[in-house]
């Protein structure tokens, strides 16, 4: 009987032990959730003292740490930031947060005029995981800051690369794109962003700015004249797009000449796309290879030949609000759900 009773004191102690335990982690982890939401709305100093309270709870908390590097580099502390940060490389703790230590050490050296030591914690941690898409695209964003925008090109590529499905790296380089004075490069990078990511607050913008980068160039100046602007050395950084210049040009004079006056706003602009992408697809045909060949080029061929490039062309231009382009999604949600398989 006293051992029976012995037994039972052990597994009781053992119970407790084990249901203390589990509230400690409850509490930790909604102290850190409570921590990120006031950090969301800008209240760093209250979010930091909910994550120092988390790390008395749990001290070995490597996640709270990290959250409160990130407040104090969103509190302008980039020294501290930078000190907590290189201490958590240095303590080697939890791998899944490690590339999240790099990014955040780089950036706050950044931010402290320490370009040099950023780009050696990038190098670094590129070599440690040369496969992860986000490190390379927070690369790119500091080459950006740093007036690198050759090498940020490059290093956003990477990125795509490595993560096809990254929204915010094919915004990136639709941005370099264009400064780099590359129209059509420009446009399919924000054409498939805007695929990735259709009704996000900033794809309105993006929208907006795609519909003036196809029609760049042309201007109605009467009603009996139109000019129509062609680059004659078109720069061919990533290939030779100047039938595909010439193309939208022609389809922006046509809509304003009034050839397409049975057409709504959304259905030119959705032609004049499967009219770039077909004029695209028949140029690669002669074995180009570059990397908006393989990445932008392709993706659209493929999805123009299983018959979904209109949908997702009406998906990618619904944050127009245009009446017609809702009208016509709604009309189609067989092929919406089709590009939704598609696209995975």
């Amino acid at each position: 009987m006293n051992a029976l009773r012995i037994g039972g004191a052990i597994l009781l102690a053992m119970t407790c032990g084990i249901a203390v335990a589990q509230v400690k982690a409850a509490d930790v982890e909604s102290l850190i959730q409570e921590g990120t939401r006031f950090h969301d709305r800008g209240e760093y100093d209250v979010a930091i003292r909910k994550y120092e309270e988390a790390l008395r709870l749990d001290p070995a908390n490597e996640t709270a740490r990290y959250e409160i590097a990130l407040s104090l580099q969103a509190l302008g502390k980039n020294e501290e930031c930078y000190q907590r940060a290189s201490d958590g490389l240095a303590r080697r703790g939890d791998p899944r947060l490690r590339i999240a230590w790099f990014t955040a050490a780089a950036n706050c050296a950044d931010d402290l005029g320490d370009s040099k030591a950023a780009i050696k914690l990038y190098k670094q941690a590129a070599k440690e995981f040369p496969d992860d898409g986000l490190l390379f695209y927070n690369f790119a964003v500091a080459r950006v800051q740093q007036e690198r925008p050759r090498e940020a090109r490059e290093l956003v590529e990477k990125a795509i690369d490595r993560s096809p499905d990254h929204a915010s790296s094919h915004l990136l380089l639709s941005g370099l794109y264009l400064d780099a004075g590359l129209r059509v490069p420009s446009i399919l990078a924000r054409l498939r962003f805007l695929g990735a990511e259709p009704t996000s607050p900033r794809s309105g913008e993006a929208a907006e700015s795609l519909t003036s980068l196809m029609r760049a160039g042309v201007a109605k100046k009467s009603e009996d004249e139109i000019s129509i602007t062609i680059d004659p050395k078109p720069k061919r950084g990533e290939g030779d797009f100047a039938t595909s210049e010439i193309m939208m040009a022609l389809s922006s004079a046509l809509r304003l000449a009034g050839g397409n006056e049975d057409q709504s706003e959304i259905e030119s602009l959705v032609g004049t796309i499967d009219s770039l992408i077909a004029t695209l697809v028949e140029d690669q045909e002669r074995d180009r290879k570059s990397f908006v060949d393989r990445t932008y080029v392709e993706f659209f061929a493929k999805l123009r030949a299983a018959g979904l490039l209109e949908v997702y062309s009406y998906r990618a231009l619904s944050s127009l609000g245009l009446p017609e382009c809702e009208d016509w999604l709604r009309a189609h949600q067989d092929k919406v759900e089709e590009l939704r398989a598609f696209l995975g």
